[in-house]
């Protein structure tokens, strides 16, 4: 296994960027009410944030202990290999790839529904068919065609290119996330969050909603992966820049579901697809909130692909590198230094999503 010395250029601010932009992605717009409703109120909602912290925290710091040591590309599948033999790395490798490529396909089909918000003739021309209730349009197919095949030539590119998305990404969301917060806890009404009994306590309720949460905050393993690329300062504090993204999301997270249900009837919350974002505009008085939100979710969505498609290919060279998988995908580009064979391979899942 080795590094790519060629392109070690992703900064500690890139290692951070590409996990937030894993992470962050549209769940704080879109899954709020979703949350809401599985706690079974906004009190339940920070007590289960609060437990996924405290049953992430020992896997980050296992991650902590091995990036430093085994700073390599395929990020588990080397840690794996190393500890359970290439049995126990085929098997994180293959769930590793797998899972990331599908939620790279996943996102996909959730970037095209917000353009379809924003822009309604898409999902309205050139009907095709319908599946399961819903249309399958050709400007959404060719559009998420499009996508796909940017964040793939971004891939294709390098990581320091990878890394520069992952920044804009995250800057855009978090500027957003902290003007929106801002304006949403000046107003934030205590008896509005108490209503409906909002400060009544059920565990039960916390632990439903720390279900779903262990699967919403994932993602800040991508520092992992990212370490092997990283330049030699940022490598060595690749372990923080995990930290780092699991508390700043985390927080965020909670603290806009929180922020929703001071200014929102929590219940009321609970129906509407981005509660934030009519918070914002109930508070601004102004429409044009919600599609600023709407396209910031976007951006999010397209942090996610260019993080979920690094993962997956990085991990699918690990095990290459492993002889866990054929050679032939552990061919870097001569000039960009970037395990293509593998890009093109995980990349490829997404061929069929936009027609289903």
């Amino acid at each position: 296994m080795a590094h790519f010395p060629e392109k070690q250029s992703i900064s500690f601010f890139g290692l951070v960027a590409m996990g937030i932009g894993c992470m962050l992605g549209t769940s704080w717009l879109l899954l709020t009410g979703t949350w809401l409703e599985t706690a079974g109120g906004p009190l339940n909602l920070i007590v289960a944030f609060a437990l996924c912290i405290i049953i992430e925290l020992p896997f980050a710091f296992a991650y902590m202990e091995a990036i430093p040591m085994l700073p390599l590309a395929g990020g588990e599948v080397v840690y794996s290999a190393a500890a359970f033999g290439s049995r126990g790395g085929f098997v994180v490798g293959w769930a590793g790839v797998l899972m990331n490529a599908i939620v790279f396909c996943w996102v996909d089909l959730a970037a095209i529904s917000l353009l379809d918000e924003l822009f309604p003739a898409l999902g309205r021309t050139c009907f095709l068919y319908a599946i399961g209730g819903y249309s399958v349009t050709l400007p959404n197919v060719v559009v998420q065609l499009v996508l796909a095949g940017a964040i793939f030539y971004i891939q294709y590119r390098g990581a320091s290119v990878c890394a520069a998305l992952a920044k804009i990404a995250t800057v855009t969301l978090l500027v957003m996330c902290i003007a929106g917060l801002a304006a949403a806890f000046v107003h934030f009404d205590p008896a509005i969050y108490a209503s409906d009994g909002g400060l009544d306590f059920d565990l039960s309720g916390s632990l439903s909603l720390l279900s779903l949460l262990v699967f919403s905050v994932a993602g800040w393993e991508t520092v992992a992966k990212a370490a092997a690329d990283a330049t030699g300062k940022a490598a060595r504090k690749a372990g923080w820049a995990l930290i780092v993204c699991l508390f700043l999301v985390t927080s965020m997270l909670c603290l806009v579901s929180t922020a929703v249900a001071g200014n929102l009837p929590w219940r009321e919350a609970i129906g509407r697809t981005a509660p934030f974002a009519d918070a914002l505009v109930d508070i601004t008085g102004v429409p044009a909130v919600r599609l600023l939100f709407l396209v910031t979710a976007f951006v999010g969505a397209v942090g996610v692909m260019n993080s979920t498609l690094y993962s997956a290919a990085r991990m699918m060279y690990g095990l290459a590198q492993f002889d866990l998988v054929s050679r032939w995908f552990d061919r870097l580009h001569p000039k960009y230094g970037t395990p293509t064979r593998c890009i093109w391979f995980t990349a490829s899942f997404v061929l069929l999503a936009p027609f289903t």
